[in-house]
């Protein structure tokens, strides 16, 4: 048995081959856990506010699927979203595989295989599409779908491309994205450029939809109309000094910089540590994003430990040339060396460490992943405070069946809200998914 050990979470990953033949013997629990029926993500005695575990045992590996969610083997899950239906999609990232909820409470895989690669999924090097089972993964990072449930968008990270699945046909096409990684085809068709480590990826009200391109540093559109890619946020060191530096001072080209009140496509961001700017090695994820009902963009500056938002113009729509999309700071104190875990009550002032996912919940307040804290926050954008949520602050598992805040996390990822108002934490390094009651 091949195994994999992976130090994903220093500053340089080391991935291996993973390979587990297992065989699950299926049975009721046996530790007073509560087993969440099919269908349902409550707990009978679920009480609002307490957590539980929702998928994986906490086992690092791959059983080959069929399997019950609280009886399955996860690999650093890294998300998860819904479809417009309400069927549960879970991002198995270690796994390199896209695993969804039946309604019979099994998981079944729907794109990838048991060892990570790329296209083609056939001897056909001619292809442009390839059922989801057949076609190999390395390291998918985050999927949404489309409105109507016909397909869902997907950031395949270390495979460099954007890539869509039809729920109907099980095909999965290359939207955007080449084999090997880059930054290029702005202005362009969509699937002559390339991308480096794709990493979250949101729609617009106007179906576009935007992606944080890790390491070119950049958030860039897709647009729906006519399939061309452009950068609607962050720039090149060398553009911020010749266009921003009188305005925001310091120097442009040192690391860290940030520049606040400026044009979206002036700003400098930090997706990926900047000491890590060439291509071929694996940047630790980064660059969340969430829009707003009026179209607002907000960005997980992640490795500058701080929340962003881009205004979206009159139009409602992120597009890169309107001269109302300037950039603010919304928590956090933007910087390299500006890490800690401190400051429940004003966001402006609060510290973060690594945030990477963002969702809005519910009850309107902006939820994030504060990777590096081990928890998960909620900003109130109108009195401009921050809330902790879950987690303790410090990493290990503990806490289900309590409060959520009394609970610990160990490096959680990504997080979704069900239709009810529940809200799931892909809590990765702990190979589970956790759920926690409205």
């Amino acid at each position: 048995m091949l195994q994999t050990r992976i130090k994903m979470f220093q500053r340089y990953i080391v991935v291996g081959v993973a390979f587990f033949a297992i065989v699950i013997v299926s049975g009721c629990s046996g530790d007073g856990t509560t087993v969440i029926p099919p269908g349902s993500s409550i707990p009978a005695s679920g009480l609002s506010g307490s957590i539980a575990t929702y998928a994986g045992t906490g086992f690092q590996g791959d059983d080959g699927g069929n399997i019950d969610r609280l009886l399955s083997f996860l690999n650093q899950p890294m998300e998860m979203n819904f479809a417009p239906d309400g069927t549960p999609y879970i991002v198995d990232w270690n796994n390199h595989k896209i695993r969804r909820v039946k309604l019979d409470g099994k998981l079944e895989t729907v794109i990838g295989q048991t060892l990570p690669g790329d296209w083609p999924c056939s001897s056909d090097t001619t292809a442009i599409s390839c059922p989801g089972t057949s076609l190999s993964l390395n390291h998918p990072m985050d999927l949404v779908f489309k409105s109507d449930g016909s397909s869902f968008f997907l950031a395949a990270w270390h495979n460099h491309k954007v890539e869509t699945y039809d729920l109907l046909t099980g095909m999965v096409s290359i939207v955007a994205g080449q084999s090997s990684p880059g930054f290029s085809g702005d202005g362009a068709l969509a699937s002559a450029a390339k991308m480096n480590f794709p990493d979250s990826i949101v729609t617009d009200s106007a179906g576009n939809f935007l992606i944080s391109d890790e390491r070119s540093q950049r958030v860039r559109r897709i647009s729906t109309a006519d399939g061309t890619i452009k950068t609607v946020v962050g720039n090149s060191p060398a553009t911020a000094a010749a266009t921003a530096g009188s305005t925001c001072g310091g120097d442009p080209t040192a690391a860290g910089y940030t520049c606040e009140g400026v044009l979206a496509t002036v700003a400098l961001l930090a997706f990926a540590p900047y000491n890590e700017a060439g291509g071929s090695d694996n940047p630790p994820p980064g660059g969340g994003l969430a829009l707003d009902a009026a179209g607002n963009l907000y960005l997980a500056d992640t490795y500058n430990h701080c929340i962003r938002k881009v205004a979206s113009g009159d139009d409602g729509i992120i597009g890169g040339d309107d001269a109302k999309e300037v950039i603010t700071t919304i928590a956090g104190i933007c910087g390299q060396d500006r890490i800690g875990y401190s400051g429940d009550g004003a966001a402006s002032t609060a510290l973060l460490k690594e945030p990477h996912d963002l969702d809005f919940g519910p009850d309107g307040r902006l939820y994030l992943t504060d990777v590096g804290n081990h928890v998960v926050r909620a900003i109130d954008l109108t009195a401009n405070t921050i809330t902790t949520v879950a987690g303790t602050g410090t990493g290990g598992f503990s806490g289900d069946g309590g409060q959520a805040t009394a609970a610990q996390l160990l490096l959680p990822y990504g997080i979704a809200f069900d239709a009810v108002g529940n809200l799931y934490i892909a809590d990765t390094s702990n190979h589970r998914i956790r759920v926690i009651m409205k």
